[in-house]
């Protein structure tokens, strides 16, 4: 589904839209957690008709995005409420010069 163009979608949460150009599986990625709230890679899958590869790669671009979270292993849900300091990035050690 990849080859198939772009979207631009306004995604809203509760403390912030996100303007974004998604491609097509990436959009039903959004719709589908906009039903749900709460879903599995094989339920993602599922919804989608999708292989397994593509569909985590379309569920990661959310999270990276912050709009997902995974919650349990394969399991995410909605952000609606942005982190201030996600859980998968941490800062380096302070004795650490960059």
């Amino acid at each position: 589904m990849d080859h198939l163009g772009s979207i631009e979608l306004d995604v809203h949460l509760d403390d912030r839209t996100i303007s974004i150009e998604t491609s097509p599986i990436q959009a039903a990625v959004v719709y589908a957690f906009q039903e749900r709230g709460t879903m599995t890679i094989g339920e993602v899958v599922g919804v989608l008709e999708a292989g397994v590869a593509s569909a985590r790669r379309a569920v990661m671009f959310w999270v990276l995005h912050g709009v997902l979270k995974e919650i349990a292993p394969d399991t995410f849900c909605v952000l609606e409420q942005a982190e201030t300091s996600p859980q998968n990035q941490s800062s380096p050690p302070s004795d650490i010069v960059t």
